[in-house]
């Protein structure tokens, strides 16, 4: 049986060629952390729930409510993949990072107990687990003891991190492989994506021109009260400042509707 990852229109892409794809860009976007064999194992992984009948009924409109995300997340735990923080961005990698989720394997439901999304695990059984490893290993897209070590020693770099500096790598990791995600995903529906994502370079400098007349027009046409206005702007200077500063960890906490999105965009570009 052949396995898809999407379909668009009356295309079908093999999960092969999407998880190779993607391991491919997430590799080159994880060595700015001295990272290439983990980015390599994240893009290749990620998405193995795919091969399983309740995901492919999925792309036939034959089910609904399936979690294929949590799978990669199962399985490494199944075979004693000892990189938890791994299981959780693999599992995450469509909603976002969920710290409370329980990777327990229960061998009647194969299900997490509790689950954000409210979705069933896409593995139906014990045999499709041990068909899933079979195709790993035949299709070469498995893990190795050799690769493992490797993903280990290159972890070791961010040993003795304080709490609040694991949650931002990990959700740079994380960043890194939804970015791989979707550039494969995109370029099943456009063979031209990726040498125009390739080719376009960002200019800072134009972009934060454009984003402060944005603010700009904004202030003027607001019909908010002058504290909540001087609030977004003291938010909105407080990043611009906190952006040109040498490398360190920022954090940054506001009330809903004082700008935090247009604010770290800012603190981004600078």
């Amino acid at each position: 049986m052949e396995y898809y990852s999407r379909k668009d229109k009356d295309k079908f892409e093999k999960l092969e060629e999407h998880l190779s794809l993607a391991s491919i860009l997430c590799s080159e976007y994880m060595p700015e952390f001295g990272l290439p064999v983990t980015g390599k194992f994240l893009g290749r992984f990620h998405d193995i729930g795919k091969h399983t009948k309740k995901f492919q009924d999925v792309l036939i409109g034959k089910k609904t409510k399936v979690n294929h995300a949590i799978v990669a997340g199962q399985y490494l735990k199944k075979i004693r993949f000892n990189c938890p923080g791994l299981w959780k961005i693999l599992a995450s990698h469509h909603f976002g990072m969920y710290n409370d989720w329980d990777f327990s394997f229960d061998e009647s439901t194969l299900n997490l107990k509790s689950d954000i999304e409210h979705k069933e695990s896409a593995l139906s059984s014990i045999d499709e687990l041990r068909e899933l490893h079979a195709w790993l290993k035949k299709s070469g897209l498995g893990t190795t003891l050799e690769e493992a070590n490797k993903i280990v020693e290159e972890l070791k770099h961010f040993n003795g991190k304080t709490k609040n500096e694991k949650m931002f790598i990990n959700r740079m990791f994380l960043s890194c492989l939804v970015d791989a995600d979707y550039s494969s995903a995109a370029s099943f529906e456009d063979s031209e994506y990726l040498s125009h994502y390739n080719s376009s370079q960002l200019n800072a400098d134009e972009l934060i021109t454009k984003l402060d007349n944005y603010i700009n027009t904004l202030s003027l046409n607001s019909t908010s009260n002058k504290q909540l206005n001087d609030l977004r702007d003291e938010i909105f200077k407080s990043c611009s400042i906190s952006g040109r500063e040498p490398y360190k960890n920022f954090t940054l906490t506001a009330p809903p509707g004082t700008g935090k999105t247009l604010a770290t965009l800012k603190f981004a570009l600078e």
